[in-house]
């Protein structure tokens, strides 16, 4: 009969001196601690498409790539992924479609707002002083959520896309960014 694999206990050490390694992408940082011999004492990493991940990607890169999905409620949302990852139980009577949505549906799921970000002087002063980039991708829903022309797509998906065109172009307005600091 097998063995059963024991749990790690996790054990505190005091180490005087050590190593930060920071390892970072585009879009994503990593930043782990050493002991002086290279052993990994900790690492720490901001949640992906979260204001923490984009503000910490401003500070210690040329900037941030980000994608938007429109909330039910017309509201610009930091995510990616078309459906959300709670389970059905989870969810109970709401959909597993972001653009389905309210925006307080979705920050319950963890999903913040783009225009929080933007009010962030961590992130926009850097992005309108220190010749930050921000790459903008707008994602049009899931032709499964049945909004936007669904399969067809045609002039409901182009109209959705406007929309949230014009929704970042009226946050983005008042902050006087350099033309050349903003791609969407």
């Amino acid at each position: 009969m097998p063995r059963s694999p024991r749990a790690r206990r996790s054990v505190r050490k005091s180490v005087p001196v050590g190593r930060a390694y920071i390892q970072s992408t585009f879009n994503n940082t990593i930043v782990t601690v050493t002991d002086p011999a290279g052993n990994t004492m900790a690492w720490e990493q901001p949640p992906e498409n979260s204001i923490a991940a984009h503000i910490h990607g401003m500070e210690y890169l040329d900037g941030v790539e980000l994608d938007l999905r429109l909330s039910s409620d017309g509201e610009l949302m930091l995510q990616h992924d078309a459906k959300l990852k709670e389970t059905p139980a989870e969810l109970q009577d709401r959909s597993a479609w972001v653009e389905l949505n309210t925006a307080t549906e979705l920050a319950e799921s963890g999903i913040e707002q783009f225009s929080e970000l933007v009010n962030r002087e961590g992130f926009s002063e850097r992005w309108r002083t220190q010749a930050k980039v921000v790459c903008l991708e707008l994602k049009s829903p899931h032709p499964s959520a049945g909004i936007a022309g669904g399969w067809r797509e045609g002039k409901a998906r182009l109209d959705y896309l406007t929309e949230m065109a014009r929704k970042v172009n009226d946050l983005l307005e008042p902050l006087n960014l350099p033309t050349s600091n903003a791609v969407i």
